[in-house]
């Protein structure tokens, strides 16, 4: 995550506002400047999504009663909003904070989007992940390395990392992180034409796993069956009581 300065930013009239205080021998300005840049990055590594609070001023500055001086000159400018503020593109601060002006507009990703994407790349990492969903997508149980791109039905095979029917895991809904149940197996080419978005979205349908996962937890792999000895109209015998075991 990074917080967004160009070489526009001098040219920027509210940031030049902050520099010309210089020329009456102020130095907040600048110093209001830096307290921006810095809770800027701040906002970036918390997802905070631009807002502001006191405790995390006074994280960045030595002098709290300096920082909060300092975050009223930005919001003198126009740079951060209070609460109560009139501006219809920016949303309310927490009370007593304060929310960077036009934040959205720089492009930045929600806290609660940063968070899904991450938790979905430790999913395509997660080892245990990869074995559930080729258990249960694979053609035949006894080779679990084989199996069935979930949206065109072309052959995967678990080790062939070439070409474009390299097998893909997939989050079927692109908006959350909810293991193997939201993991499916896709060719490259279907990977990349629905992209972030839902089969319905894409135009693409989903198709279901094969015959033998039916009936079991997604992603838990079919496991032999033990053969009864009683007859298909018998009952198995109750076992009897535990025997003693004989001491010498």
């Amino acid at each position: 995550m990074f917080f967004q300065i160009d070489d526009q930013l001098p040219n920027s009239q509210k940031h030049r506002d902050l520099a010309d205080s210089v020329l009456d021998g102020d130095l907040r300005g600048p110093a209001a400047g830096f307290l921006w840049t810095m809770a800027g990055a701040d906002c970036q590594a918390t997802l905070s999504d631009g807002m502001v609070t006191r405790s995390q001023i006074a994280r960045l500055l030595p002098d709290a009663g300096l920082a909060i001086e300092l975050a009223g000159i930005l919001v003198g400018v126009g740079l951060w909003h209070e609460p109560g503020h009139d501006c219809p593109r920016c949303e309310q601060p927490p009370e007593k904070g304060w929310i960077f002006h036009d934040w959205w507009d720089l492009g930045y990703d929600r806290a609660d989007q940063v968070k899904t994407t991450r938790r979905k790349r430790r999913e395509l990492k997660d080892s245990k992940l990869h074995a559930q969903v080729w258990a249960r997508d694979c053609l035949d149980p006894s080779d679990p390395t084989v199996a069935a791109c979930r949206y065109c039905g072309c052959e995967l095979k678990k080790y062939d990392h070439r070409g474009a029917k390299k097998a893909h895991l997939d989050h079927v809904d692109p908006t959350k992180a909810a293991g193997p149940e939201n993991v499916v197996l896709a060719c490259g080419d279907c990977n990349r034409r629905k992209g972030q978005r839902t089969p319905a979205q894409a135009g693409m349908t989903l198709a279901p796993p094969p015959a033998h996962s039916a009936g079991r937890t997604p992603g838990t792999p079919a496991g032999p069956t033990r053969p009864s000895s009683a007859g298909p109209d018998q009952t198995p015998p109750a076992a009897g009581p535990a025997r003693r075991p004989h001491v010498t």
